[in-house]
């Protein structure tokens, strides 16, 4: 008959450990930042009314200010504002918007990959694509009011652009990414001072 001898503390203590470790979550929050890209990130609205949602990857690679017959935008073709729209209303892709979304696909690589620098360099892409966001906001906010502003002036046409909770959301999920980043680091750090004490 054998014996089972309890598990001593210390096996308990490293088990909690190897299960709350932030590795085993580190790519969630990238997948998560990453899928939101789907979903619309900007509202133009045009006097209150929304007019066109465009989602993160529209802004990333370029989209179009889809126009029908009883559009506002339609009467908006005045050739006296310089504009940087052409006919179809086509837009160019943000260059913030595009080192987001970069940034967090090079962070979920990362994450899945072991090697020495893994946790700095995912507080680095973390935090790197939440700034990305966050500078695609500002321009966003400032280029693009400017530019429908400009074509609804004559009109007496107010316009604006809005961020969608799903926009904020993404900066959330690649900063708590960076967060957990910074967690594995300093649980690496804790166990070298272990081995060498």
């Amino acid at each position: 008959m054998e014996l089972i001898q309890p598990s001593s503390p210390s096996n308990e203590n490293n088990a909690g450990r190897i299960s709350n470790s932030p590795s085993r979550f580190i790519s969630i929050p990238f997948v998560a930042g990453i899928l939101l890209f789907l979903a619309p990130f900007i509202d133009i609205r045009c006097n209150d009314v929304s007019l066109q949602q465009v989602n993160g990857i529209g802004l990333a690679t370029g989209f179009e200010i889809k126009t029908n017959n009883n559009s506002l935008l339609d009467h908006l073709d005045s050739k006296d504002h310089d504009i940087s729209f052409n006919k179809s209303g086509k837009r160019d892709g943000n260059i913030y918007a595009m080192i987001a979304l970069i940034t967090g696909v090079v962070g979920l690589i990362i994450s899945f990959l072991k090697f020495k620098e893994k946790w700095l360099l995912v507080i680095i892409t973390g935090i790197g694509a939440a700034i990305a966001l966050i500078g695609l906001m500002i321009d966003i906010r400032s280029q693009l009011k400017i530019d429908l502003s400009a074509r609804a002036d004559s009109l007496n046409i107010s316009f604006g652009v809005e961020f969608t909770p799903w926009f904020y959301l993404a900066i959330l999920a690649f900063l708590i990414g960076a967060f957990l980043g910074y967690k594995g680091l300093k649980e690496k750090n804790n166990k070298l001072v272990l081995i060498y004490s």
